[in-house]
């Protein structure tokens, strides 16, 4: 289900055919308008339950959030915007058993080294590809030894010798011609993020 700026999901009468779609395995959504229809995204997820597989939303409510975490617990493809950093941690300490790709962008104002340590405690096992989307004028600032950190939480996950390939992006949030990487180059491309990168085999790129 791949849905738009479809304005009028807030309302009451949408509710009615939510729960239809009980067979969903994938959801797509976003939003640009202030009445943002809640009710409705919760009831998709419940209804889905189990059996949707890949999300994606631009913006979010904490309750829509919370239905995310209860509900759609075999997620295997995952993308949200605007995240707070505790929701990222909560992510990763809900037991997604079968989350491969998680894709996210923080709000301002994060310290990047504390959450990459965060993450590191509690890695889902099955992640093979983690995307961190920044943006060009507010890129995330971390050392190489957090980065560090987090891949050896990564690597650990599976089990000693376990060779499940992992990919990280950098990705930005938005593109525009004549926008330069030159601020992200700063931040995670230096020769000691290059060194830790290489030492722990990740596939790395930026988009």
């Amino acid at each position: 289900l791949y849905i738009e700026d479809c304005y009028g999901l807030h309302e009451t009468d949408c509710l009615f055919f939510a729960p239809s779609f009980t067979q969903l395995s994938s959801f797509h959504f976003r939003h640009k308008y202030n009445d943002y229809p809640q009710e409705f995204i919760m009831k998709i997820f419940e209804s889905a339950n189990t059996k949707i597989r890949k999300i994606y939303l631009n913006s979010y409510t904490t309750d829509t959030f919370l239905a995310i975490l209860n509900y759609c617990t075999n997620i295997s493809k995952l993308t949200l915007h605007n995240l707070r950093p505790e929701h990222v941690i909560a992510i990763f300490n809900n037991n997604f058993n079968e989350l491969r790709r998680f894709s996210f962008h923080c709000k301002e104002g994060i310290n990047a080294d504390e959450l990459l340590c965060q993450m590191a405690e509690n890695v889902p096992k099955p992640l093979e590809t983690i995307i961190f989307i920044m943006d060009d004028d507010n890129p995330w600032i971390f050392s190489a030894n957090s980065l560090r950190k987090f891949f050896e939480g990564w690597r650990c996950k599976g089990g000693e010798g376990n060779k499940m390939p992992r990919r990280l992006r950098i990705k930005r949030s938005y593109t525009s011609d004549g926008l330069l990487l030159s601020s992200l180059n700063l931040v995670a491309t230096s020769s000691e993020h290059f060194k830790v990168i290489e030492e722990y085999g990740i596939q790395f790129d930026i988009k």
